[in-house]
């Protein structure tokens, strides 16, 4: 029987690209996880659906609960967290516990339901998501947001360096900027700065969901060797 593959934050603009692209292309089953199954339901046919917050305890339960029935050998974070006006200085402690909650704690609980079944099985494949800020220090309101995605690539080395010879290969991908709407809807930036961005990355625009989902596909599954990795895909943007 194949691998199943869980998709979290199935219904972002990178998620649903993702669940896109291999929806039908490989033999496992998808449990594809959202915020709310209003959004869940333009994915149509060909997943699981679970409608649930990562970033609260009761959601983390749900999670284990609907995983019993499944053999997850393909795990893709894509659920994450980010406000606007995320400072070091003022400094908001509720804000940035949220932000880390749901982009780092989150992703370890996730690990701890879905590991010990890749163990037994001696197979894994877990692709986290970082963000370039994690390495340059980031934007000055994106405090909290850099600090958990660095925090997302060192579980991404811990996973790989310790789980390896179970058979489980960990990497993250670390998208540069990427239109999809994130900027936008959570970070509050406006269409100018959205558009003068974009033409600052070094090849000229920014990249799409399609660029991420391209390369999480090969990580996971046209992928024997590779571990411990933090991809960037940014166009050249921070060299």
């Amino acid at each position: 029987m194949a691998d199943d593959i869980l998709i979290t934050g199935a219904t972002g603009g990178i998620g649903f690209c993702l669940f896109e692209r291999i929806r039908n292309k490989y033999g496992g089953r998808i449990i594809a996880v959202g915020q709310t199954q209003e959004k869940l339901s333009s994915l149509g046919n060909g997943a699981v659906t679970l409608a649930v917050d990562l970033g609260n305890p009761a959601g983390i339960s749900k999670l284990r609960e609907t995983l019993q029935d499944f053999n997850i050998g393909y795990f893709f974070q894509l659920h994450g967290h980010g406000v606007s006006s995320d400072c070091i200085s003022p400094f908001s402690e509720e804000q940035a516990n949220k932000v880390l909650e749901v982009n780092l704690f989150s992703a370890i609980r996730i690990l701890d339901i879905v590991l010990p079944g890749m163990i037994r099985r001696c197979f894994g494949r877990i692709i986290l998501t970082s963000t370039a800020s994690a390495m340059h220090g980031g934007g000055k309101d994106s405090f909290a947001y850099g600090l958990s995605k660095a925090g997302v690539e060192y579980l991404v080395r811990h996973v790989a360096k310790h789980y390896a010879s179970n058979g489980i290969l960990a990497n993250a991908v670390s998208p540069g900027f990427i239109s999809t709407g994130f900027h936008e809807r959570r970070m509050g930036k406006s269409a100018d700065y959205i558009d003068k961005r974009g033409k600052s990355v070094r090849v000229g625009y920014p990249g799409n969901p399609e660029d991420i989902a391209r390369i999480m596909d090969m990580l996971a599954f046209d992928n024997n060797f590779v571990t411990g990795q933090i991809v960037a895909v940014d166009g050249g943007d921070f060299l």
